[in-house]
Protein backbone atom coordinates (compact mmCIF):
# COMPACT_ATOMS: atom_id res chain seq x y z
CA UNK A 1 0.00 0.00 0.00
CA UNK A 2 1.80 3.10 -1.22
CA UNK A 3 -0.92 5.69 -0.52
CA UNK A 4 0.21 8.19 2.07
CA UNK A 5 -1.85 7.26 5.11
CA UNK A 6 -1.59 10.72 6.67
CA UNK A 7 -3.82 12.04 3.90
CA UNK A 8 -6.59 9.74 5.08
CA UNK A 9 -5.94 10.78 8.68
CA UNK A 10 -6.57 14.40 7.74
CA UNK A 11 -9.75 13.88 5.73
CA UNK A 12 -11.42 11.08 7.66
CA UNK A 13 -13.22 13.47 10.08
CA UNK A 14 -14.69 15.23 7.04
CA UNK A 15 -15.84 11.98 5.44
CA UNK A 16 -17.35 10.53 8.60
CA UNK A 17 -20.54 12.54 8.32
CA UNK A 18 -21.18 11.25 4.80
CA UNK A 19 -19.88 7.69 4.53
CA UNK A 20 -18.15 4.84 6.28
CA UNK A 21 -14.43 5.62 6.64
CA UNK A 22 -12.04 3.47 4.57
CA UNK A 23 -10.04 2.71 7.76
CA UNK A 24 -11.17 1.87 11.28
CA UNK A 25 -8.95 4.55 12.85
CA UNK A 26 -9.73 8.24 12.64
CA UNK A 27 -6.31 9.54 13.70
CA UNK A 28 -2.65 8.67 13.67
CA UNK A 29 -2.74 8.47 17.47
CA UNK A 30 -5.39 5.75 17.27
CA UNK A 31 -3.36 3.83 14.67
CA UNK A 32 -0.29 3.92 16.95
CA UNK A 33 -2.34 2.80 19.94
CA UNK A 34 -3.75 -0.12 17.95
CA UNK A 35 -0.27 -1.06 16.74
CA UNK A 36 1.03 -1.14 20.30
CA UNK A 37 -1.86 -3.47 21.24
CA UNK A 38 -0.80 -5.92 18.51
CA UNK A 39 -3.07 -5.02 15.57
CA UNK A 40 -1.05 -6.13 12.53
CA UNK A 41 -2.79 -3.83 10.08
CA UNK A 42 -2.06 -0.87 12.34
CA UNK A 43 1.57 -1.99 12.69
CA UNK A 44 1.84 -2.07 8.91
CA UNK A 45 0.31 1.39 8.55
CA UNK A 46 2.42 3.01 11.25
CA UNK A 47 5.51 1.39 9.71
CA UNK A 48 4.68 3.06 6.42
CA UNK A 49 4.27 6.39 8.21
CA UNK A 50 7.71 6.19 9.74
CA UNK A 51 9.20 4.97 6.49
CA UNK A 52 8.15 8.05 4.51
CA UNK A 53 8.02 10.58 7.37
CA UNK A 54 4.41 11.54 6.70
CA UNK A 55 2.64 12.73 9.83
CA UNK A 56 5.62 11.68 11.97
CA UNK A 57 9.36 12.29 11.82
CA UNK A 58 10.97 9.93 9.31
CA UNK A 59 12.60 7.12 11.27
CA UNK A 60 13.75 4.03 9.40
CA UNK A 61 14.50 2.13 12.61
CA UNK A 62 10.93 2.62 13.82
CA UNK A 63 9.64 1.78 10.33
CA UNK A 64 11.65 -1.44 10.31
CA UNK A 65 10.47 -2.38 13.80
CA UNK A 66 6.77 -2.01 13.02
CA UNK A 67 6.93 -3.47 9.52
CA UNK A 68 8.89 -6.49 10.74
CA UNK A 69 6.43 -7.12 13.56
CA UNK A 70 3.56 -7.13 11.07
CA UNK A 71 5.54 -9.07 8.47
CA UNK A 72 6.36 -11.85 10.93
CA UNK A 73 2.64 -12.27 11.53
CA UNK A 74 2.20 -13.00 7.81
CA UNK A 75 0.91 -9.57 6.74
CA UNK A 76 1.68 -9.58 3.01
CA UNK A 77 1.71 -5.80 2.62
CA UNK A 78 4.19 -5.46 5.47
CA UNK A 79 6.38 -8.20 4.00
CA UNK A 80 6.54 -6.38 0.68
CA UNK A 81 7.13 -2.96 2.29
CA UNK A 82 9.86 -4.39 4.53
CA UNK A 83 11.53 -6.01 1.53
CA UNK A 84 11.50 -2.68 -0.31
CA UNK A 85 12.90 -0.87 2.74
CA UNK A 86 15.73 -3.36 3.15
CA UNK A 87 16.53 -3.06 -0.53
CA UNK A 88 16.74 0.73 -0.18
CA UNK A 89 19.10 0.41 2.79
CA UNK A 90 21.40 -2.04 1.03
CA UNK A 91 20.34 -5.23 2.83
CA UNK A 92 19.90 -7.42 -0.23
CA UNK A 93 19.55 -10.65 1.74
CA UNK A 94 16.80 -9.23 3.91
CA UNK A 95 15.09 -7.68 0.90
CA UNK A 96 15.05 -11.00 -0.93
CA UNK A 97 13.78 -12.84 2.14
CA UNK A 98 10.74 -10.61 2.66
CA UNK A 99 9.92 -10.05 -1.00
CA UNK A 100 9.91 -13.82 -1.47
CA UNK A 101 7.59 -14.14 1.52
CA UNK A 102 5.13 -11.68 -0.04
CA UNK A 103 5.53 -13.22 -3.49
CA UNK A 104 4.83 -16.62 -1.99
CA UNK A 105 1.45 -15.28 -0.89
CA UNK A 106 0.66 -14.24 -4.45
CA UNK A 107 1.57 -10.54 -4.33
CA UNK A 108 2.33 -9.73 -7.98
CA UNK A 109 4.05 -6.41 -7.18
CA UNK A 110 6.39 -8.22 -4.80
CA UNK A 111 7.21 -10.71 -7.55
CA UNK A 112 8.10 -7.82 -9.85
CA UNK A 113 10.20 -6.15 -7.13
CA UNK A 114 12.00 -9.45 -6.61
CA UNK A 115 12.73 -9.67 -10.32
CA UNK A 116 14.12 -6.12 -10.20
CA UNK A 117 16.30 -6.98 -7.21
CA UNK A 118 17.84 -10.00 -8.93
CA UNK A 119 18.28 -8.43 -12.38
CA UNK A 120 19.66 -5.12 -11.13
CA UNK A 121 22.27 -6.79 -8.93
CA UNK A 122 23.38 -9.32 -11.55
CA UNK A 123 26.88 -8.70 -12.99
CA UNK A 124 26.87 -7.29 -16.51
CA UNK A 125 26.24 -10.05 -19.04
CA UNK A 126 25.23 -12.56 -16.34
CA UNK A 127 22.35 -14.99 -16.69
CA UNK A 128 19.25 -13.44 -15.10
CA UNK A 129 17.01 -16.49 -15.45
CA UNK A 130 15.74 -16.37 -11.86
CA UNK A 131 14.79 -12.71 -12.20
CA UNK A 132 13.03 -13.44 -15.50
CA UNK A 133 11.04 -16.23 -13.83
CA UNK A 134 9.79 -13.81 -11.16
CA UNK A 135 8.95 -11.22 -13.83
CA UNK A 136 7.00 -13.85 -15.76
CA UNK A 137 5.03 -14.90 -12.67
CA UNK A 138 4.23 -11.27 -11.93
CA UNK A 139 3.29 -10.54 -15.54
CA UNK A 140 0.99 -13.54 -15.74
CA UNK A 141 -0.67 -12.23 -12.57
CA UNK A 142 -1.32 -8.92 -14.36
CA UNK A 143 1.60 -6.77 -13.12
CA UNK A 144 2.26 -4.26 -15.91
CA UNK A 145 5.72 -3.25 -14.67
CA UNK A 146 6.86 -6.87 -15.02
CA UNK A 147 5.50 -7.07 -18.57
CA UNK A 148 7.56 -4.01 -19.51
CA UNK A 149 10.63 -5.40 -17.75
CA UNK A 150 10.37 -8.59 -19.80
CA UNK A 151 9.90 -6.59 -22.98
CA UNK A 152 13.00 -4.54 -22.20
CA UNK A 153 15.17 -7.58 -21.42
CA UNK A 154 14.18 -9.47 -24.56
CA UNK A 155 14.47 -6.37 -26.76
CA UNK A 156 18.01 -5.63 -25.60
CA UNK A 157 19.18 -9.18 -24.95
CA UNK A 158 20.20 -8.31 -21.40
CA UNK A 159 21.00 -11.58 -19.63
CA UNK A 160 18.64 -13.48 -21.96
CA UNK A 161 18.64 -14.46 -25.61
CA UNK A 162 17.52 -11.44 -27.63
CA UNK A 163 14.03 -12.13 -28.94
CA UNK A 164 12.28 -9.21 -30.66
CA UNK A 165 8.99 -11.02 -31.16
CA UNK A 166 8.73 -12.08 -27.54
CA UNK A 167 9.59 -8.51 -26.50
CA UNK A 168 6.75 -7.18 -28.66
CA UNK A 169 4.35 -9.67 -27.11
CA UNK A 170 5.03 -8.35 -23.60
CA UNK A 171 4.87 -4.70 -24.66
CA UNK A 172 1.56 -5.35 -26.41
CA UNK A 173 0.11 -6.94 -23.28
CA UNK A 174 1.17 -3.94 -21.19
CA UNK A 175 -0.16 -1.48 -23.76
CA UNK A 176 -3.48 -3.34 -23.88
CA UNK A 177 -3.82 -2.62 -20.17
CA UNK A 178 -3.41 1.08 -20.87
CA UNK A 179 0.27 1.60 -20.07
CA UNK A 180 1.52 4.68 -21.99
CA UNK A 181 5.19 3.74 -21.80
CA UNK A 182 4.55 0.38 -23.45
CA UNK A 183 2.44 2.04 -26.13
CA UNK A 184 5.27 4.51 -26.79
CA UNK A 185 7.68 1.63 -27.43
CA UNK A 186 5.23 0.09 -29.92
CA UNK A 187 4.75 3.49 -31.59
CA UNK A 188 8.51 3.84 -31.93
CA UNK A 189 8.71 0.40 -33.50
CA UNK A 190 6.07 1.36 -36.06
CA UNK A 191 7.92 4.62 -36.74
CA UNK A 192 11.19 2.80 -37.43
CA UNK A 193 9.59 0.45 -39.93
CA UNK A 194 7.80 3.33 -41.65
CA UNK A 195 11.00 5.40 -41.80
CA UNK A 196 13.07 2.55 -43.18
CA UNK A 197 10.46 1.92 -45.86
CA UNK A 198 10.67 5.58 -46.96
CA UNK A 199 14.46 6.08 -46.79
CA UNK A 200 16.37 2.98 -45.66
CA UNK A 201 19.94 4.32 -45.53
CA UNK A 202 19.17 7.56 -43.74
CA UNK A 203 16.61 6.02 -41.40
CA UNK A 204 18.77 3.08 -40.34
CA UNK A 205 21.66 5.35 -39.40
CA UNK A 206 19.43 7.65 -37.38
CA UNK A 207 17.65 4.86 -35.54
CA UNK A 208 20.92 3.12 -34.70
CA UNK A 209 21.94 6.30 -32.95
CA UNK A 210 18.69 6.26 -31.00
CA UNK A 211 19.21 2.61 -30.11
CA UNK A 212 22.70 3.41 -28.82
CA UNK A 213 21.11 6.01 -26.53
CA UNK A 214 18.93 3.29 -25.00
CA UNK A 215 15.69 3.74 -26.96
CA UNK A 216 14.01 0.36 -26.43
CA UNK A 217 11.66 0.84 -29.37
CA UNK A 218 14.61 1.43 -31.67
CA UNK A 219 16.53 -1.54 -30.25
CA UNK A 220 13.50 -3.71 -30.84
CA UNK A 221 12.89 -2.46 -34.36
CA UNK A 222 16.50 -2.93 -35.43
CA UNK A 223 16.13 -6.61 -34.65
CA UNK A 224 13.18 -6.75 -37.03
CA UNK A 225 14.57 -4.52 -39.76
CA UNK A 226 18.25 -5.44 -39.91
CA UNK A 227 21.03 -4.14 -42.15
CA UNK A 228 20.78 -4.93 -45.85
CA UNK A 229 24.31 -6.33 -46.16
CA UNK A 230 23.38 -9.52 -48.02
CA UNK A 231 22.08 -9.14 -51.55
CA UNK A 232 21.38 -12.66 -52.82
CA UNK A 233 18.77 -12.66 -55.61
CA UNK A 234 15.31 -14.01 -54.92
CA UNK A 235 11.90 -14.33 -56.52
CA UNK A 236 10.57 -10.78 -57.24
CA UNK A 237 6.97 -11.90 -56.78
CA UNK A 238 7.82 -13.33 -53.39
CA UNK A 239 9.54 -10.09 -52.44
CA UNK A 240 6.43 -8.13 -53.36
CA UNK A 241 4.22 -10.41 -51.28
CA UNK A 242 6.22 -9.59 -48.16
CA UNK A 243 7.16 -5.98 -48.89
CA UNK A 244 4.49 -4.42 -46.64
CA UNK A 245 5.85 -6.24 -43.61
CA UNK A 246 9.54 -6.30 -44.37
CA UNK A 247 10.34 -2.91 -45.92
CA UNK A 248 12.55 -3.98 -48.82
CA UNK A 249 14.91 -6.47 -47.17
CA UNK A 250 16.52 -8.86 -49.63
CA UNK A 251 18.40 -12.12 -49.71
CA UNK A 252 19.37 -13.80 -46.45
CA UNK A 253 18.05 -10.89 -44.39
CA UNK A 254 14.62 -11.19 -46.01
CA UNK A 255 14.46 -14.94 -45.47
CA UNK A 256 15.40 -14.48 -41.82
CA UNK A 257 12.78 -11.78 -41.30
CA UNK A 258 10.11 -13.93 -42.97
CA UNK A 259 11.07 -16.80 -40.73
CA UNK A 260 10.68 -14.64 -37.64
CA UNK A 261 7.33 -13.28 -38.80
CA UNK A 262 6.05 -16.79 -39.52
CA UNK A 263 7.43 -18.34 -36.35
CA UNK A 264 5.79 -15.77 -34.09
CA UNK A 265 2.71 -14.98 -36.17
CA UNK A 266 3.38 -11.24 -36.46
CA UNK A 267 0.73 -9.87 -38.81
CA UNK A 268 0.20 -13.31 -40.36
CA UNK A 269 -0.91 -16.75 -39.20
CA UNK A 270 1.84 -18.65 -37.41
CA UNK A 271 3.37 -21.28 -39.69
CA UNK A 272 6.32 -23.13 -38.17
CA UNK A 273 7.12 -25.35 -41.20
CA UNK A 274 7.26 -22.26 -43.44
CA UNK A 275 9.34 -20.47 -40.81
CA UNK A 276 11.83 -23.33 -40.77
CA UNK A 277 12.00 -23.34 -44.58
CA UNK A 278 12.80 -19.61 -44.64
CA UNK A 279 15.37 -19.97 -41.87
CA UNK A 280 17.03 -22.73 -43.88
CA UNK A 281 17.26 -20.54 -46.96
CA UNK A 282 18.94 -17.81 -44.91
CA UNK A 283 21.11 -20.27 -42.98
CA UNK A 284 22.42 -21.83 -46.20
CA UNK A 285 23.44 -18.32 -47.28
CA UNK A 286 25.51 -17.97 -44.13
CA UNK A 287 23.18 -15.91 -41.92
CA UNK A 288 24.24 -16.63 -38.33
CA UNK A 289 20.95 -15.72 -36.63
CA UNK A 290 19.01 -17.88 -39.10
CA UNK A 291 21.35 -20.77 -38.36
CA UNK A 292 20.64 -20.25 -34.68
CA UNK A 293 16.83 -20.13 -35.12
CA UNK A 294 16.83 -23.17 -37.41
CA UNK A 295 18.94 -25.07 -34.91
CA UNK A 296 16.44 -24.33 -32.15
CA UNK A 297 13.47 -25.51 -34.24
CA UNK A 298 15.26 -28.72 -35.18
CA UNK A 299 16.35 -29.37 -31.59
CA UNK A 300 12.79 -28.99 -30.28
CA UNK A 301 11.01 -30.54 -33.27
CA UNK A 302 8.91 -27.42 -33.78
CA UNK A 303 7.52 -27.33 -37.33
CA UNK A 304 10.08 -29.88 -38.47
CA UNK A 305 11.07 -33.40 -37.53
CA UNK A 306 13.28 -33.35 -34.45
CA UNK A 307 16.89 -33.86 -35.45
CA UNK A 308 19.44 -33.19 -32.72
CA UNK A 309 22.37 -34.03 -34.96
CA UNK A 310 21.43 -31.42 -37.59
CA UNK A 311 20.46 -28.96 -34.88
CA UNK A 312 23.90 -29.22 -33.30
CA UNK A 313 25.47 -28.66 -36.71
CA UNK A 314 23.59 -25.39 -37.29
CA UNK A 315 24.18 -24.19 -33.74
CA UNK A 316 27.90 -24.81 -34.18
CA UNK A 317 27.91 -22.70 -37.35
CA UNK A 318 26.06 -19.88 -35.59
CA UNK A 319 28.35 -20.03 -32.57
CA UNK A 320 31.43 -19.81 -34.78
CA UNK A 321 30.00 -16.58 -36.22
CA UNK A 322 29.70 -15.07 -32.76
CA UNK A 323 26.11 -15.79 -31.72
CA UNK A 324 26.67 -16.18 -27.98
CA UNK A 325 23.26 -17.72 -27.33
CA UNK A 326 24.00 -20.40 -29.94
CA UNK A 327 27.09 -21.46 -27.99
CA UNK A 328 25.01 -21.73 -24.83
CA UNK A 329 22.30 -23.81 -26.52
CA UNK A 330 24.95 -25.91 -28.22
CA UNK A 331 26.21 -27.19 -24.86
CA UNK A 332 22.69 -28.13 -23.84
CA UNK A 333 21.74 -29.94 -27.04
CA UNK A 334 25.06 -31.71 -27.43
CA UNK A 335 24.50 -33.22 -24.00
CA UNK A 336 20.95 -34.19 -24.97
CA UNK A 337 22.19 -35.78 -28.19
CA UNK A 338 24.77 -37.77 -26.27
CA UNK A 339 22.14 -39.01 -23.82
CA UNK A 340 19.85 -39.99 -26.70
CA UNK A 341 22.53 -42.13 -28.34
CA UNK A 342 24.10 -43.57 -25.17
CA UNK A 343 21.89 -46.73 -24.99
CA UNK A 344 23.13 -47.79 -28.41
CA UNK A 345 26.86 -47.66 -27.63
CA UNK A 346 29.09 -50.24 -25.98
CA UNK A 347 29.52 -47.96 -22.95
CA UNK A 348 26.90 -47.85 -20.20
CA UNK A 349 23.41 -49.29 -20.27
CA UNK A 350 24.89 -52.63 -21.27
CA UNK A 351 21.70 -54.32 -20.20
CA UNK A 352 19.96 -52.69 -23.16
CA UNK A 353 22.28 -54.23 -25.79
CA UNK A 354 20.82 -57.11 -27.77
CA UNK A 355 21.66 -60.59 -26.47
CA UNK A 356 22.35 -63.33 -29.02
CA UNK A 357 19.93 -66.28 -28.83
CA UNK A 358 21.11 -69.29 -26.84
CA UNK A 359 21.68 -72.49 -28.78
Amino acid sequence: MRVKIAVWVLILPLLAVRAEPPMKWASLKQVLAAAEKGDHEAQFLIGLQYRVGDGVDRDLQEATKWLQTAAESGHVGAQKALGELKSQTGDRGGAEQWLKAAAGQGDAAAMADLGNLIVQHAPQGADVAEGVQWYQRAAEAGEVSAMKALGRLFARGEGVARDPWLAQQWYRRAAALGDPEAQLVLDRLAAVIAAVTADPDKAMAWWRTEADKGDVGACLALEVVSRKDRTMDEDPAETMRWSVLLSGLRGADAYLARGLVLEYGVGVNRDLPAAAANYRLAAERGHALAQFRLGLLLAAGRGVKKDLSEAVGWLEKAARQGVVEAGEELIRYKAEAERATAPFTDEGNSSRRSVPPQP
